[in-house]
């Protein structure tokens, strides 16, 4: 499974939550799910909590 979501820099602080409630929901559901094949990358959700600030 991929999912990509494109959020520019300038937009991190106003999509903070709704990422968040994103990825915890996302995990939620891979940690209910049965199939041992099925895994999740977060690096991405790591690189984007790593972020410096933006001053565009």
């Amino acid at each position: 499974m991929t999912v990509y979501i494109g959020i520019t820099p300038d937009y991190l602080e106003q999509a903070e939550r709704i990422l968040n409630l994103f990825f915890s929901q996302l995990i939620s559901i891979l940690k209910s799910c049965q199939s041992t094949t099925l895994s999740l990358n977060i690096n991405a959700y790591w690189l984007w909590m790593n972020l410096p600030q933006w001053e565009g």
